[in-house]
């Protein structure tokens, strides 16, 4: 194999995680928001919050180094732009917004009174969630179309 072969191993995989505990996170919103779970929910997301970070770094990394390595593609690309800048987008918002969200459920963990508030707020989550997971389909959409390229 190649380094331009293994480059896209780790890149494809960085994907796949990325992509993939996105969605994930998603449904398991949308089980807790069916559910009224936020126990669930938020072992959920505490357990798994690295993991669209780390797909994030391969992705990148990986992407840089492919760009490196292949001559006919450069970072001013527009595949190459429109990938870095939706892993940026939807990385930065993802954790932003559902760290915040955490911090404002765990204390309502637990607390019957509470669960109208926690409906309204897994419900917000969970279009957030949407929005933010439809971000990476246009860089898929972008490394495969390669406009621009």
């Amino acid at each position: 194999m190649t380094w331009r072969d293994w480059l896209l191993f780790v890149h494809i995989t960085g994907a796949v995680l990325y992509v993939g505990s996105s969605i994930t996170l998603t449904a398991v919103v949308q089980r807790a928001r069916r559910d009224g779970s936020l126990d669930v929910l938020l072992s959920t997301i505490e357990a798994t919050a690295p993991l669209p970070m780390a797909g994030a770094i391969l992705l990148l990394l990986s992407g840089a180094g492919l760009v490196i390595t292949v001559d006919a593609w450069a970072f001013t690309s527009w595949f190459v732009l429109i990938g870095i800048g939706a892993i940026v987008i939807s990385g930065t918002s993802e954790s932003i917004y559902f760290s915040r969200q955490v911090r404002l459920l765990r204390p309502l963990r637990g607390r019957p009174d509470a669960m109208p508030e926690v409906g309204r707020r897994l419900s917000r989550l969970f279009r957030a969630a949407l929005a933010i997971d439809l971000v990476p389909l246009v860089a898929i959409w972008a490394m495969v179309a390669k406009p621009g390229a």
